[in-house]
């Protein structure tokens, strides 16, 4: 690149510079490696050339175009950038970093690889999976790891509208996005924007059978078997839910080489490998289940040697005969975790019974039923002294004046 002698770089001499057959550059008489360059197409931009404290090698930042930034503007920021490279700073490599600086959805990309699809079961790969892809990735995606602030966070989640839980699930998933940012050096100031994102008090369903909804439950799964509108695997699967409280997953994939007397062995759940005690009654519809040679689950689906895929449609139609609209199939797990609570057994029994891994999980899982509060009322006012024998069947009328 050819050079031309030094001169003050203002607006009347840089317009005065003609381009050349090569590129060649003008330096400015003034300021140190201040400098502009001149190209075969008339295009001018102002440079700065200086060397670098970290590497001590030379480098050149770009300052801008003529007739984008104006001489006097260049110039201003040549004296900043040489404060700057004063004070050790290196102008030129630190935009080379920004520019190779990972994005958010490398960081997924990455995670997802590493964490993701090597710990964690299938389901939550599943739930991880759609929420970065419809809350997260569209939001922030494209946006550089360490430029993503408390503010960008709280915009998706609040951009969710009034759904709580799907927010505190999002906010979950960012937060852990960026623990394994810091662990891997994405983020170099290690704070996670998340830490303080918004919390949302989630409407949480204490849904509990009374013993008449129960009984029209079973009902109408018997009508359902006996008219053959629902599949006769469904309807097993409703009663050992009912049944032993499992989680819907581990009935659905459950094979038959599991069972081993009154116990299941599970070789992997929601929390690992486990063993499940049943009862003579879940043993009963169990091995009341027609078995096929060629299919190994207990609850067989409509592709060969596969269990059942999907539920839902099998319970929408239960649950309307039933008369019971509101009724989830995770409902019969609380329902479960509940007769253990109103039977009197330490709540460390349904925990394990439950297979949580931590005590309020399953706090939140057990409720009071209604007949069992009525029970408790009734049980309490038997050991009370009778103060009834005084007071008169019909009810006494004060006269106002």
């Amino acid at each position: 690149m050819a050079q031309r002698d030094k001169i003050r770089l203002s607006k009347r001499a840089v317009e005065a510079l003609a381009p050349a057959a090569r590129l060649y550059a003008v330096w400015d008489a003034e300021i140190p490696g201040f400098g502009l360059r001149v190209f075969p197409s008339g295009v001018q931009t102002y440079f700065l050339q200086y060397r670098s404290p970290r590497k001590r090698t030379t480098q050149k930042k770009k300052i801008g175009r003529h007739g984008q930034v104006t001489a006097e503007e260049a110039r201003r920021i040549a004296r900043e950038l040489l404060g700057r490279i004063a004070m050790g700073s290196d102008p030129a490599s630190e935009l080379a970093a920004d520019r190779a600086a990972p994005t958010v959805d490398q960081l997924w990309a990455r995670w997802r690889d590493q964490h993701v699809r090597l710990k964690l079961k299938p389901r939550t790969q599943e739930e991880y999976e759609r929420s970065y892809r419809r809350n997260v990735g569209p939001a922030i995606g494209r946006m550089k790891v360490k430029d993503v602030s408390l503010e960008d966070v709280n915009k998706i989640l609040v951009g969710l509208g009034e759904k709580w839980a799907q927010s505190n699930r999002t906010r979950a998933l960012i937060f852990t996005l960026f623990e394994f940012a810091d662990r891997h050096d994405f983020r170099p100031d290690g704070r996670n924007p998340a830490k303080h994102a918004l919390r949302f008090k989630e409407k949480r369903r204490e849904r509990v059978l009374s013993e008449a909804e129960e009984r029209r439950l079973l009902k109408a799964l018997e009508e359902a078997e006996t008219d053959e509108s629902v599949s006769p695997f469904a309807v097993a699967a409703f009663r050992l839910l009912y049944l032993r409280g499992m989680r819907l997953g581990e009935v659905r994939t459950l094979k038959w080489e599991y069972v081993n007397g009154d116990v299941l062995e599970l070789p992997d759940s929601k929390t690992g490998a486990k063993r499940v005690f049943v009862d003579a009654k879940f043993l009963k519809v169990l091995h009341a289940i027609p078995r096929d040679p060629g299919n190994p689950f207990v609850i067989q689906g409509d592709v060969s040697g596969q269990p059942i895929i999907n539920l839902q449609k099998c319970w929408r139609r239960v649950r309307l005969r039933a008369d019971l609209p509101d009724l989830r199939i995770h409902d019969l797990r609380h329902n479960y975790a509940t007769k253990i609570a109103n039977g009197g057994l330490p709540l460390q029994l349904a925990q394990e019974q439950l297979g949580h891994k931590d005590i309020q999980t399953t706090m939140r899982y057990v409720h009071v039923s209604d007949d069992a509060r009525r029970r408790a009322a009734q049980t309490a006012a038997a050991q009370m002294i009778d103060v009834t024998d005084g007071v008169s069947a019909r009810p006494r009328l004060r006269v106002v004046e």
